[in-house]
């Protein structure tokens, strides 16, 4: 039972949708169920641009790409859409496919497995039921002259498991058109935390000018839920023109 959902969504079945596996790992069964693929309110239109008035620091390795920020000329652009899920309608630009058969992610609620969110009122909150697979995403388009890609957010980590080893999953991935994905960040119920944790993560490359799906994924177990939450997220790209 996950304990702090109950606000309704429209949803649409669709026939079938592939499992995606998990980076470097076995694609999960399919599931019993049609993959339900939910719109709060979809954003079909490649995600605005909001111009940045100061950088965000990393705590990852440095990309091979010129870091840009301190070059003249250069400025930073932020591109994600209604970034801390802040936006009305509630997850505005932002698509949700889910395996349960009732199913949200962006919301306010608030109980054992939720906390309230970092950037009040709503958070992305994933899991808190067993054998539950989620996927929410965005495309968004990268301004051509982008030297850098940086993702940033905040997150926190809840798990009622008491075995040993990664059972519950969540990870961040970059997916370019046609192409492959790259897992930038992954967090387990290995990984438990009692409060909103920073994480900060460069792309491998610039990927300018390419359309890309960012994407967060969270795959429970069929025994005991695990939580994983965010917010106050960002994508942002050094434009050096």
């Amino acid at each position: 039972m996950r304990h702090s959902r109950s606000r309704s969504v429209a949803v649409t079945t669709v026939d079938t949708l592939e499992d995606s596996p998990e980076p470097g790992g076995t694609a999960h069964p399919p599931p019993s169920r049609a993959l339900l693929v939910f719109a709060a309110v979809i954003g079909a239109a490649p995600a605005c641009v909001q111009e940045l008035s100061g950088g965000s620091g990393d705590a990852g390795s440095q990309p091979a790409s010129d870091a840009g920020g301190d070059r003249a000329g250069c400025h930073e652009v932020q591109l994600l859409r209604n970034p801390a899920f802040e936006d009305d309608p509630i997850a505005s630009g932002w698509s949700l496919e889910s395996n349960a058969t009732s199913d949200f992610v962006v919301t306010s609620a608030e109980g054992l497995d939720a906390p309230s969110a970092h950037t009040a009122p709503n958070k992305a909150y994933f899991g808190g039921l067993d054998g539950v697979q989620e996927h929410l995403y965005q495309d968004v388009v990268v301004p051509s002259a982008t030297t850098r890609l940086v993702m940033t957010g905040q997150y926190q980590v809840r798990t009622s498991e008491l075995r040993t080893g990664e059972v519950d999953r969540a990870w961040l991935e970059l997916t370019p058109q046609g192409s492959a994905s790259e897992e930038l960040l992954r967090w387990s119920n290995m990984g438990a935390t009692t409060d909103w944790t920073a994480f900060s993560q460069p792309a491998s490359r610039s990927h300018a000018g390419e359309t890309l799906r960012l994407g967060l994924r969270a795959s429970n177990d069929g025994q005991r839920w695990s939580s994983f939450l965010f917010d106050t997220l960002a994508l942002t790209a050094s434009v050096c023109p």
